[in-house]
């Protein structure tokens, strides 16, 4: 064989390997995801990207690491689980995309793992969720996540939780988000609409409790309570369209503004140098809270000064033009 075909072999092979695919046909003598036998290509992983088709249903069991796998949950499939704690997805990528899970005991996750929900549904069922290790995310295009038992997200320093589209929370029974003993995660509601119980930074979290961001062109979050701590942050980024609503409170919003926990683009009372009277009226305003409801001011103050050059040029042309 001459160089050429080598190199030609070689080549077809890598091309081959970066889009091995694995399908569940379910021919393990049980239902667990790391069963090579109920995959027709070998287990799932980065180079062989699995998929749990209609009518399967897999299961992951409690106490134990699957470290790796990449691999999407179809319509019409379902991820079970068994065992008296929670499972753990460590550092690969899993995608829902029209399946179900609701493993029994809760899944966490770590090691950089990504959790992409495009559609379908997850629920917590009875344990919190953990999310540890740099880069670890959760990122909602679509689909609804709930927890049937009231339950939340921890999240860990370095991880992230994303709302794009989609439900965060149905029927009054997700608890929300809390930090670990340490330092928070990020939220970021970016669209889709959220409900929780109670909303806050944590419950015990340290130094630096979990930072909300707020943006977006359109959403909601809505929470029945408010659980304040010296911690964290509610951050509303330029543009935001979205809206936070803490039922029945009027006051939420200017403590946590005083308290310094209510920021724009970072920027909390102190750096942006005005009372809560000012920071929602007049010409400095920043946000609208009508009733229990925040909401970005529209223009906001950043546009207030691109406005007023407008008005300034138009002016300008006018007067040269009678001229």
């Amino acid at each position: 064989m001459n160089k050429l075909s080598i190199l030609f072999s070689s080549l077809t092979a890598l091309a081959l390997s970066a889009t091995a695919q694995t399908a569940w046909d379910g021919g393990g003598a049980n239902t667990n995801i790391d069963d090579v036998n109920n995959w027709d290509n070998g287990l799932p992983s980065s180079t062989n990207a699995g998929t749990i088709g209609t009518g399967f249903t897999a299961r992951v069991v409690g106490g134990t690491t699957y470290t790796g796998y990449h691999f999407t949950l179809g319509s019409g499939a379902d991820i079970t689980g068994t065992g008296v704690s929670q499972a753990i997805l460590d550092g690969g990528e899993f995608t829902i995309d029209g399946g179900s899970v609701a493993a029994l005991r809760g899944i966490n996750l770590s090691g950089g793992q990504l959790v992409t929900v495009d559609n379908g549904s997850w629920d917590l069922r009875d344990r919190n969720t953990s999310m540890t290790g740099a880069g670890t995310a959760v990122v909602m295009n679509g689909g609804t996540v709930t927890s049937s038992n009231n339950r939340r997200f921890v999240l860990a320093l370095g991880t992230t939780f994303t709302i794009n589209a989609g439900t965060l929370g149905t029927g009054g029974t997700f608890a929300g988000f809390d930090g670990t003993i340490g330092d928070g995660g990020t939220v970021n509601f970016l669209g889709g609409v959220s409900n929780f119980t109670e909303f806050g930074y944590t419950q015990n979290a340290g130094p630096n409790g979990i930072v909300y961001n707020f943006g977006g062109t359109s959403g909601s979050v809505t929470a029945a309570g408010f659980d304040a701590n010296t911690n964290g942050q509610l951050n509303w980024l330029a543009g935001a369209g979205i809206s936070l609503t803490i039922s029945g409170s009027t006051t939420w919003a200017e403590a946590e503004y005083n308290a310094g926990r209510l920021t724009y683009l970072g920027d909390d009372s102190t750096d942006l140098g005005l009372t809560w009277a000012q920071a929602t009226s007049g010409g400095t305003q920043i946000w609208d809270f009508t009733g229990d409801t925040l909401t970005l001011a529209v223009p906001e103050p950043s546009s207030y000064a691109l406005l007023a050059g407008c008005f300034g040029l138009a002016w300008v042309m006018l007067r040269r033009r009678k001229a």
